[in-house]
């Protein structure tokens, strides 16, 4: 039996030399290694016969980067009419995140793998690697072989996603200001005083966040006067957070006037609210300031988690109209009703458009999962932080209708509140249900601040 097919890219010469003897000693790969993501499309320029592809995690602006590399396959593949191959993101550290992000947007979602190997682990865990391989391998040839009801009917749906999304290919870009931000924010030596500086130049974002500051929630009312003060008290990430959430909901544009965007506001503003209180007392997270970061990036994700109808409002004004009607004429859910006219439905629309703005994972998760069974998702998932999100992120959804801040539903009913999304949150239902007047009045002041009241 020959030997598989494969290409690594690693831009690392000790890296790259303990997986080339990792997979050399296996005896089952035939590989294609090199630092330069050039040489390795050159390489294998004409052949067919590449099963799998691992890439590194460098991020760069020189030709050495993982996420170049990822995009330059797709085009070939789409090119040439082939299915791309797994791929592997083998990492040794958490940063190798931002290419596993790149190989959402070009590959198919159940052939993405991330694999966490440092240095040190590849002569001794190497095994994991390899697995994960093997498992790779083989999901690609039974979708391959598959002749399944199911399958073709997944491929026929992914097909529909990839040519209806080309509509909003051009999404609304966020603001310079935004860019410069997010710049800003990725030097851990940024000073306080230089992020306030950027943030003024938008008043309507420096006083919500003065506001947000000011909040129950941060136990500073009436103390938070500059947008430098309320950096100090909400933190990097929390500012990061608010900024990318309500900078989003702005560029959304101009949307149907028969939209009911200020429902889908208020609702979002609830789901947040009541996902960051949620988050701040999982005791899942024994360190306060763990819960502090946790709390801030889900307030964002729940303001976030239905952007995805908004997108479809503004791009699929017909299509819209025909899913409503069958949601109220055969009782649908709004999912099933949008999968059934579109072949895909607002997590979807939201999934592609958080990837396209380059949101961290978490918030992409959360977006593109957040009606997918706990079961189906939470194996998925590699970390602690992202399987919480996902449960935080259903409480929080299904309390938002129990508080009357829900959105039009065609069956009158609102999702009800499992017991099972508390477990493992540290939470318990009954310790849950007397916290309700807390998070009106959190709620309410959230909307207030946000100017949605």
């Amino acid at each position: 039996m020959g030997k598989t097919s494969i290409v690594v890219l690693e831009s690392c010469p000790k890296r790259a030399a303990q997986l080339e003897t990792l997979l050399r000693d296996s005896g089952q790969y035939d590989i294609v290694l090199s630092d330069s993501p050039r040489q390795l499309m050159d390489a294998i320029e004409g052949r067919d016969d590449i099963k799998l592809v691992i890439t590194n995690t460098r991020i760069s602006r020189d030709e050495k980067d993982g996420g170049k590399f990822i995009k330059a396959l797709y085009l070939k593949y789409q090119r040439d009419k082939m299915a791309l191959p797994p791929i592997i993101v083998c990492s040794a550290e958490q940063r190798g995140e931002i290419v596993r992000l790149y190989a959402y947007r070009f590959s198919e979602l159940a052939l993405v793998h991330y694999v966490l190997l440092r240095d040190d682990e590849i002569a001794t865990a190497g095994d994991k690697l390899l697995d994960a391989m093997r498992r790779s391998i083989d999901k690609r040839k039974t979708l391959d072989n598959s002749t399944s009801d199911e399958a073709q009917n997944h491929q026929a749906i992914k097909g529909r996603l990839k040519e209806t999304l080309k509509q909003i290919v051009h999404l609304p870009a966020l603001s310079n200001m935004v860019a410069h931000m997010r710049d800003v924010l990725s030097d851990p030596k940024v000073s306080f005083e230089e992020l306030s500086k950027i943030i003024n130049l938008d008043m309507t974002l420096a006083a919500n966040l003065i506001k947000l500051a000011n909040s129950p929630a941060y136990g500073a009312s009436g103390k938070i006067m500059t947008a430098e003060d309320a950096c100090k008290k909400l933190g990097l990430k929390s500012v990061t957070n608010t900024l990318l959430a309500t900078k989003a909901l702005e560029a959304l544009g101009t949307l149907p006037m028969d939209f009911d965007m200020e429902s889908l506001r208020r609702h979002s503003y609830a789901v947040g609210s009541i996902a960051r209180l949620v988050a701040r007392r999982c005791h899942a997270y024994g360190n306060v300031q763990d819960r502090i970061d946790f709390s801030s990036a889900m307030f964002s994700a729940g303001l976030l988690h239905d952007i995805g109808k908004a997108l479809l409002a503004q791009h699929f004004v017909m299509e819209v109209d025909e899913i409503v009607s069958r949601m109220h004429s055969n009782d649908s859910s709004m999912t099933q009703a949008e999968t059934a006219v579109l072949g895909f439905d607002h997590a979807d629309a939201g999934l592609h458009a958080s990837m396209e703005w380059q949101f961290p994972i978490l918030l992409i998760n959360v977006i593109g999962r957040h009606h997918w069974p706990l079961e189906k998702i939470l194996p998925r998932l590699k970390t602690k932080q992202g399987r919480l999100a996902q449960r935080v992120i259903r409480i929080a959804d299904a309390a938002s209708y129990e508080l009357g801040y829900g959105m039009v539903r065609s069956d009158g009913k609102a999702p009800p509140l499992h017991d099972d999304y508390f477990e493992k949150t540290g939470i318990d239902r009954s310790e849950f249900d007397k916290w309700c007047p807390e998070m009106r009045n959190d709620i309410s002041y959230t909307l207030e601040t946000m100017g949605s009241a």
